[in-house]
């Protein structure tokens, strides 16, 4: 076996393991609470998934802890981009 395909085979291997581990633990690390993490959050929870979260202030977090975050606006900025978007495509 050449060293390309040791290689090649060593790095499967690795990504299998990686799987395996993440399934089985189901947390993973997220950066950012805009729209994209916000939702990312969202879904990655809603399939079993422990959430640690991080982002560049410490506000965002705090206020999604206490039901405050996404606020009106964001959610109505969110929903117009969303209906934009639809339309765009």
């Amino acid at each position: 076996m050449s060293l390309l395909a040791l290689k090649k085979f060593s790095n499967r291997v690795d990504m299998k393991k990686f799987v395996k581990k993440l399934m089985e633990e189901k947390t993973i690390a997220l950066w950012g609470l805009g729209y994209l993490g916000y939702t990312t959050l969202l879904m990655l929870q809603s399939r079993g998934f422990k959430v640690k979260l991080f982002d560049y202030t410490e506000e965002r977090p705090n206020m999604l802890l206490k039901g405050k975050y996404p606020g009106p606006l964001q959610l109505q900025n969110w929903s117009t981009a969303k209906a934009r978007l639809q339309v765009n495509l």
